[in-house]
């Protein structure tokens, strides 16, 4: 047996571990020290080997950084060795730090806060002997992120044990240790000008009114020499009042009349602008009785964390010439983790009124959640992104009573130029965001024309519950799964109910069941391919009542897919143009670009929503859609670069696929062979037919030779040719989905007649989509693995009827295809059966099932 008692680790102001005996435990490495570290302030919960080693190793290869994590455990468990049993657990997944006899100052020091009695804030005030791991560094990015993150969480709950202390001690008369403490506020930062109000107070509270102005001007001067401003109006305030006090004690002493205003009525002393207090630190660590103690600090404003300004050498990229901010997610602080999405929504809006305004240059959306709950400072955000102001606040909701909490900061200088509070309703949320965006265009001195000022005057809807139900169904879309769009669905429906002219719920829905149409996702849904695609129709349409940026996005990428691609570049124009921020919009002019045969023009628009999306889409679309045009415009390295960045993210089959025709375009044929293995591996498990070069004929490209291109590259990765065919049918022009020239267009009766009369019935879907049921009877001849000239010539004679039929109208032209691909090889009489099989389904007829 070891030496019993508890393992004691120190933070704050450095690393030092202490065995029960009282010796320093030996740990060799500061890599060892960190994950220690890290470890303990896990509370005991284990912890994946995949974090631990995205942590401290991240930049390494895979399997080195696993080598180097055991060794790392090694010297940990050899340290721990005079302890028994060791805190240390380890298995094959994860690893944890057994906190039973495990004393660690931190933990200590978040108790003593929360507590928050007097005695115990001065003791966790004195536990406090600098920051986490002070001194202690590791060149290692994503741990970096977390150490100051905590680092910053840690100072702020230790200002705000100073700051409760100081009310503490002003309370029970001893004001002398106040203005110590007070004092320490302001070695911390001495531009904190709160901090001098406080001290300017406390000055006063002691008969030290001379002490009190000379702080003022102590405030004064170093605001102008630092900062180059004057003190905030609550200072002047402040002062005026004490200056007034002072005229009136010496008035006192020479026995005159107190000094009085025109009204006859004697100074009185400011009055707390309650509207504009703010905090922005972490306060889950501080218990509800510190929060009291702080409210009692009104009249002195209220602490503000710390904003070490943003280094202009160490953007990410260069600031914009025009006025650039980000807004962070507003904060929910509601003890109920369901109110995130009204939280989140209050964001989403303000980031797309801000967006609207030109001359502002605006963060997108996914850049800005990529910092939510992390507790990233000012400065940080502002170096990763490229912007100089930061918009950041916090939402309390109970019932239909909300408070929202909002502030500007200059992140290049530190300062706030606002923060307001709004107190209300949720009726009044309804016009919050004008009036925080207002807010922001004042403060960066944008000039609005009078089109543009206009756009701030309407909403959306008069219902809130309407408004909440769409900001419920808005956070389900985000997730993009078949079951999240179910549950957006019966949202935005209910939205509607509320509201019938609600005209973004119409455009939303709309968007919605156009993404389950385009996805394949029908089936799930009860539909047809059809029906889905009318229901999107039906509802962009009412959309287009309050034209948006958002229904001209879905109509852009609506029209892209039929071959449509001037009024699909018209419509994501427009999208720009309402919105000059929106990626979207860039996004899809990009596609449409794309796809109309001028992938060079759509790299820059695609380029501007990289910079307005620095951190990227979740899933890497955007950078695919960038790939996609360097491929068409033949600049193959950076079109594999991008290519690489995006299946990070998405693991994609259709990104492996272009990556796989990139990496052969340059000859790299090993690692374009893996990247085809590995997009048939995923191909092949959604149960779809062995992917071949001939399918890229129907791809929405307007231009035969970008079809080409692709069916290049795809070729020397080793894509097989499949049902290849000489008849190059242009996606868009040549055939529509609607009628075949030559060919005679039937309905599901006539079908069934023709059926009955032993005419051939030529079903070319995939299998997958056979499997799920066919027309007893028919034959199956997949339209791009069997569909050839001679497959079909041994079924039927040239001057033999055949029909051919698919899934229905839209659903990728296939049928249309084969109908034109059959009369183009001499068949005489060919029968087109437009609806397919929901037509023979909706018609009554059988379908058959074949056996597993």
């Amino acid at each position: 047996m070891g030496p019993q008692g508890s393992l004691e680790i120190s933070l704050l102001g450095g690393f030092e571990a202490r065995l029960p005996d009282g010796s320093s435990l030996d740990i060799p490495t500061k890599k060892a020290q960190c994950l220690l570290a890290y470890l303990a302030l896990q509370s005991g919960k284990a912890q994946p080997r995949e974090r631990l080693v995205a942590l401290f190793w991240g930049e390494m290869e895979e399997k080195r950084a696993q080598q180097s994590l055991r060794q790392a455990l090694t010297y940990l468990r050899k340290s721990l060795s005079p302890l028994d049993p060791s805190p240390l657990s380890v298995d094959r997944n994860t690893v944890r730090l057994l906190t039973d006899s495990l004393k660690v100052d931190v933990v200590e020091f978040l108790k003593l806060t929360a507590t928050g009695t007097s005695d115990e804030l001065a003791a966790a005030v004195a536990l406090y002997k600098g920051d986490l791991l002070e001194g202690v560094r590791i060149k290692e990015a994503e741990f970096e992120r977390w150490l100051d993150a905590e680092r910053h969480h840690l100072h702020a709950a230790y200002c705000h044990g100073l700051l409760a202390l100081v009310v503490m001690k002003r309370q029970s008369g001893d004001l002398a240790e106040a203005l110590q403490l007070a004092q320490r506020l302001l070695d911390i930062d001495p531009l904190q000008e709160r901090v001098h109000r406080m001290l300017m107070g406390l000055y006063a509270d002691m008969g030290m009114r001379e002490a009190a102005l000379k702080q003022f001007e102590r405030c004064r001067s170093i605001l102008a020499e630092e900062l180059g401003v004057e003190p905030e109006s609550e200072t002047l305030s402040l002062y005026d009042f004490l200056r007034s006090s002072v005229r009136m004690h010496s008035n006192d002493q020479r026995g005159s009349e107190p000094e009085q205003d025109e009204n006859n009525e004697p100074p009185t002393p400011p009055t707390p602008d309650l509207g504009r207090s703010r905090q922005t630190w972490g306060l889950s660590a501080i218990g509800l009785s510190l929060l009291v103690a702080i409210a009692l600090l009104a009249w002195f404003r209220p602490w503000s964390p710390e904003v070490e300004p943003a280094s202009l050498d160490r953007m990410a990229f260069p600031l914009p010439d025009s006025p650039s901010i980000a807004v962070l997610p507003f904060d929910n602080i509601n003890d109920d983790p369901e109110q995130d999405y009204f939280a989140d929504g209050i964001t989403d809006d303000l980031i797309t009124d801000l967006s609207k305004i030109p001359g502002l240059f605006v963060i997108a959306r996914n850049s800005t959640f990529y910092y939510k709950g992390e507790g990233v400072p000012i400065r940080q955000v502002a170096e990763e992104l490229g912007v100089r102001y930061i918009l950041e606040g916090s939402v309390r909701r109970s019932g239909e009573e909300i408070r929202i909490n909002a502030q500007l900061i200059d992140a290049t200088t530190g300062g706030h130029l606002w923060a307001e509070r709004y107190d209300g309703t949720l009726t009044d949320v309804l016009g919050f965001q004008d009036q925080v965006t207002r807010q922001v265009v004042s403060a960066l001195e944008i000039e609005l024309k009078t089109a543009e000022d206009a756009q701030f005057d309407g909403q959306e809807t008069d219902s809130p519950e309407a408004y909440d139900a769409l900001l419920h169904a808005r956070e389900h879309i985000r997730n993009y799964t078949k079951e999240d769009f179910a549950i957006a669905i019966s949202f935005l429906e209910k939205a509607i109910r509320l509201d019938r002219e609600y005209a973004l719920a119409h455009t939303l829905l709309g968007g919605t069941w156009w993404e389950i149409a385009n996805d394949g996702w029908v089936r799930n849904f009860g539909l047809t391919y059809e029906e889905a695609l009318e229901k999107a129709r039906h509802h962009l349409r009412l959309g287009m009542k309050a034209p948006s940026s958002e229904v001209h996005f879905f109509r852009s990428k609506m029209h892209s897919n039929e071959g449509r691609y001037d009024e699909a570049i018209t419509e994501a124009r427009i999208v720009v143009a309402l919105n000059p921020n929106n990626v979207n919009g860039y996004e899809a002019l990009g596609r449409a670009l794309n796809k109309a045969g001028r992938a060079a023009e759509a790299i820059e628009p695609l380029q501007n929503a990289a910079r307005l999306n620095p951190r990227g889409d979740e899933k890497g679309w955007l950078l695919y859609r960038l790939g996609e045009s360097f491929y068409l415009s033949e600049r193959y390295d950076e079109a594999a670069e991008a290519f690489e960045a995006s299946v990070a993210r998405n693991h994609s089959e259709w990104t492996y696929l272009f990556l796989a025709a990139s990496l052969a375009q340059l000859d790299m044929r090993e690692a374009a062979a893996a990247a085809l293995a590995n997009f048939d591996r995923i191909y092949a498990e959604s149960g779809e037919d062995p992917f071949t070069v001939s399918r890229v004929e129907h791809w929405a490209f307007k231009e035969q030779a970008d079809r080409q291109r692709v069916q290049e590259g795809l070729r020397k990765a080793g894509v097989p040719e499949g049902a290849k065919t000489e008849q190059n049918l242009n996606y868009a022009q040549d055939v529509t989905p609607m009628n075949v020239d030559g060919a005679t267009t039937v309905d599901a009766e006539q079908a069934k007649t023709l059926l009955e009369q032993g005419i051939k019935l030529v079903d070319v879907r995939d299998l997958a989509d056979w499997r799920h049921g066919y027309i007893p009877g028919t034959l199956h001849l997949s339209l791009f693995r069997d569909f050839t000239d001679a497959k079909l010539s041994a079924v039927a004679e040239r001057d033999e009827a055949v029909l051919v039929f698919g899934s229905g109208i839209g659903a990728n032209k296939m049928a249309a295809i084969a109908a034109a691909r059959a009369i183009s090889w001499g068949f005489e009489k060919v029968y087109y059966f437009r609806d397919g099989i929901p037509g023979w389904k909706a018609a009554g007829y059988p379908i058959q099932v074949p056996p597993k």
